[in-house]
This record gives structure tokens, sequence and C-alpha cells, in this order.
């Protein structure tokens, strides 16, 4: 790292793989001889077991710090964080263990074999997402290389436990399961809609209440959206309600194009954000965010047109959600039928910040 020009991102897993490689090898001294005398291998092995955990976990606290606001001393500072969320990636990324317990769920024959590096990088970006199918696959392909009760523990510590899981969106009347990317049709983007329920208890006993944060970039414009307190209610794991009670404050944030506003405001009435689509959705509707702004005379019609995605585009979109007072809520999707993490998403206007787990997904919008 030191040898490096510029910034080093440390969200590159090439790069972090490659300074854990190099670190195994700086250590060459202090390992019995039959590990230096393949040094190479197991650095390389090392390397890419831990790599993509490494690589994942500074992401996610990056991600969750987002842009720090300096307050008027230290103290203030870290409180900010603390209540916008951000602190929670930091202090899991802090009592981790998670790599040095794969490497030693691995036999040591097999982190000295150079034909199995890429078996273990499967391994490691596995357990790096949390979804226990995608690691008992990876490890099915090394077979005794690796201890099955060790990493049945490394499993069951990384998977979501007592989590809010995200099933499916909707757009425009067309369902995904596929958070990544999706191509849907209607001409205009009006809400997206996320099949929610409750795994366990995500509130450890206490109110079912989020603070949110959605945000999208469209024609230059990013436009970032922050509700601080939305009410959900639960029926034996079904979402049943989801509501913004009055008097809650929402922010805004527009710019990066021809729109530059920064707008707080409170409503008046509950807002409903419940959908009975897909078992009971999340609703997120941008046209009645949009309309908020217009209504509170930040904005003109024309202006809120031209923030209002329509086709043919393609577009960004992240949605956050951090407990109140910045508790951690755990947020999973569904991948091949296992609960997987979703990873660290930040959203930040100028005057608040949601710092929690979350989605991303490019929408292409057609005609």
């Amino acid at each position: 790292m030191n040898n490096a020009t510029g910034t080093a991102d440390l969200t590159n897993s090439t790069l972090v793989t490659s300074v854990i490689n190099a670190s195994v090898q700086n250590a060459k001294a202090g390992f019995p001889a039959s590990v230096q005398a393949n040094i190479a291998a197991v650095a390389a092995n090392v390397a890419a077991l831990a790599g993509p955990i490494v690589a994942n976990q500074v992401s996610n606290v990056s991600t969750a710090l987002g842009t720090i606001v300096l307050g008027a001393s230290p103290a203030a500072t870290l409180t900010a964080l603390q209540q916008a969320g951000s602190v929670n990636a930091v202090t899991d990324s802090a009592k981790s263990t998670t790599s040095s317990a794969l490497v030693a769920a691995v036999t040591p024959a097999a982190l000295a074999d150079p034909t199995l590096t890429a078996n273990l990088a499967a391994l490691g970006a596995a357990v790096s997402t949390g979804n226990t199918t995608a690691i008992q696959t990876a490890a099915g392909n090394l077979g005794g290389s690796v201890n099955s009760g060790a990493i049945n523990d490394v499993a069951n510590s990384v998977k979501p436990v007592n989590f809010i899981q995200l099933a499916s969106m909707t757009i425009n009347g067309q369902q995904f399961t596929n958070f990544d990317a999706v191509t849907v049709t209607g001409g205009t983007l009006g809400a997206i809609k996320v099949a929610t329920s409750q795994n366990g208890d995500a509130f450890a006993g206490g109110a079912a209440e989020v603070r949110a944060g959605l945000s999208y970039t469209y024609g230059g414009n990013k436009v970032d959206v922050i509700i601080e307190k939305v009410a959900l209610t639960f029926s034996n794991g079904a979402l049943t309600g989801a509501q913004v009670p009055a008097n809650t404050a929402y922010s805004f944030r527009i710019g990066g194009g021809s729109i530059t506003a920064s707008v707080g405001l409170t409503n008046g009435t509950a807002d409903n954000l419940f959908d009975s689509a897909n078992g009971g959705s999340l609703n997120l509707p941008f046209t009645v965010f949009l309309a908020k702004l217009q209504s509170a005379g930040a904005l003109s019609a024309a202006q809120i047109a031209s923030l209002t995605p329509k086709s043919t585009s393609t577009f960004p979109v992240t949605f956050a959600v951090a407990g109140q007072a910045g508790k951690a809520v755990s947020v999973a999707k569904l991948v091949s039928g296992s609960a997987q993490k979703t990873v660290a998403q930040s959203v930040q206007t100028a005057t608040s910040t949601v710092s929690g787990n979350g989605i991303t997904t490019s929408v292409t919008l057609n005609p």
C-alpha cells in the first residue's frame, strides 16, 4: 500500500487480496519451516479466503460513514454519526472474527495447495455474502479440504438472524426477485413496492419503527429523501401496515444537475406506505414524494416533471433503513432461496443521514 500511487481504494477486493498476500509473505520468518517452504501458495490461498470478507467489511464501513459532517465538537460529531446509524458498521467490523475462523476451517494441506486457490476464493466470496446455500456449495467443492463442523460454525455466524426480509420488488406492476438490475415498461416510474416481512424479532422487543432513506439520480439530478419515522406493523411475520405518522419530518436534497434545493417539511396527516402486493409490501411512491416538494412551494411543476423518471432511461435507486436513535436493524434479501444480508447503504440530505442496510438497483425504464 505504501508503494501505491494516488488513493488506495480499500473496497477493491483485488487490492485487499494483494495486501493480505504481501502481509503473509512478509511474516514468513515467524512460520514453521513447512509453511515457509510453500509461503507463496499459503499467502495466495489465505488472501483468496480473507480478501472478499475484508473488502466487504471495509466497503460497509466506508458507505455507512458517508460524508462526515463535523459538529461543534468531536462529541457532537460522534453523536450525529450514532444517530444516523453510521457507527453500526464500524462496530460490526471491529467485532468480526470471520476471516480468522474461515482460515482455521481449511486444512493446512489445502492452504499450501496452489491448485485450490480458485475454489478457496469462491468460498471466501460466499462467506462475504452470508448466504448459507452459497457457503455450503463452495465448501462442498473443496471436499475434505474443509472441516465441515468449522465451516458450519462460520456459516451460522454470518447468516442473518432477527431481520427484515426483502423478497421481491414490484415496479409498474412487474415483479422482480433480482434486486441488482431490472428493466420495466410503462413510460413513467410511479413507485417501487418491496415485499417485506419480519423473521424473528428484528427490533429486539422494541417498536417496529425505522428511519428510511430513498435516493435516485435522473437527468443529471440526484434526489435524496429521508423520512424520520416509518411505523411498521407485522402479523405472524407478514407486513400488514406501514405508516408515516402525522408530524413526521421529511428532508429533501436535490443537486448535481440543473436543480439545486434543500427542503425540510412535516406532514400534517399520516402517510400510508403499505401495499398489499406480494403478501405485504413497503410502497415507495416517487410521485407522492415529489408532490410534497411542489406543495411546499420548493419546486415548480416543470421542475417536478424533470425529476420524474420517464422512458427511455436507466438510473440507480438506493433504499436504506436504520432504527430509531441509530439502532441497528438487520435487513436481508432472498437469493437462491436463502436469506442473505444486504450491504450498507447511506442516504444523506443537508440535515439528516440514514446509514443502514438496504438495496441498490439499476432501473431501465422503457415505454
